[in-house]
């Protein structure tokens, strides 16, 4: 019973910053897991699910709002989804270490790069859909590679494109869910779900969607959200380390 009640208050906690950002929780979340003791095959599962229905809240709202931009999203999830499995493939026989450190020092100069730049590169938004296509490509390929939902990816390179913050959140809010939920139905073919864990969690997720993306647009200006964007990009780039130093 505490398993659960901690596993609640902190999906909800990041759930609720991480969409802030449009962002899924679950790499800050599946090391939490593994602290309370959740099996780390069961903790990336539950990771992944999460991502899943935080970013999936806050895109029904944000498509309730009329403000998703589907000319954009659509090359994205045709790409990703296309690619994930090759990623997946790839990590069977890899050394990704090298992978996961070079994405390490790509997110940390993305987070500075945004953090001081006081306005976005372009006056006017680069809408390429071929830049859109390959960025699915990359996402889907590090989706099922590192076992992410691509949104530390997707940030910076929205970013660099001229997608303004709020922008930025809204679009890859529904861009990470579809890689996530491919990636969590492959986990739940080998592993034994606890699905008393996952009801607890993708409450508290829903719920921490729901109050994330609500803040993001009452209370967040574009500057707001840019920091929330560094400080998300930051964490999971600590994680990261983290990891790759306990190997």
């Amino acid at each position: 019973m505490i398993l659960y009640i901690a596993s609640f208050f902190a999906t909800l906690f990041f759930s609720a910053l991480f969409a802030t950002g449009g962002m899924g929780s679950s790499v800050v979340l599946i090391p939490i897991l593994g602290f309370l003791g959740v099996d780390f095959n069961l903790a990336k599962a539950v990771g992944l699910f999460i991502n899943t229905t935080t970013t999936s809240t806050a895109s029904f709202l944000n498509w309730r709002r009329q403000l998703l931009d589907f000319s954009t999203i659509t090359p994205f999830l045709i790409a990703s989804v296309c690619c994930a499995p090759i990623g997946t493939y790839c990590a069977s026989i890899w050394n990704v270490e090298y992978i996961k450190l070079a994405f390490v020092i790509f997110l940390f100069f993305s987070s500075a790069k945004i953090f001081f730049k006081g306005r976005t590169p372009h006056e006017e938004t680069v809408k390429c859909k071929w830049a859109i296509f390959s960025l699915g490509l990359g996402v889907g390929f590090l989706a099922g590679l590192l076992g992410i939902g691509g949104g530390a990816l997707i940030v910076p390179v929205l970013f660099a494109m001229g997608f303004s913050p709020m922008q930025i959140a809204i679009n890859a809010s529904f861009m990470i869910p579809f890689s996530t939920l491919s990636a969590f139905l492959s986990y739940a073919g080998f592993i034994t779900i606890d699905w008393t864990l996952i009801g607890v969690t993708t409450i508290a997720s829903m719920l921490g969607g729901f109050v994330g993306n609500r803040i993001m647009h009452a209370k967040l200006k574009n500057t707001d959200i840019k920091n929330v964007l560094c400080l998300v990009l930051c964490l999971v780039g600590f994680k990261m380390l983290y990891d790759i130093l306990a190997v």
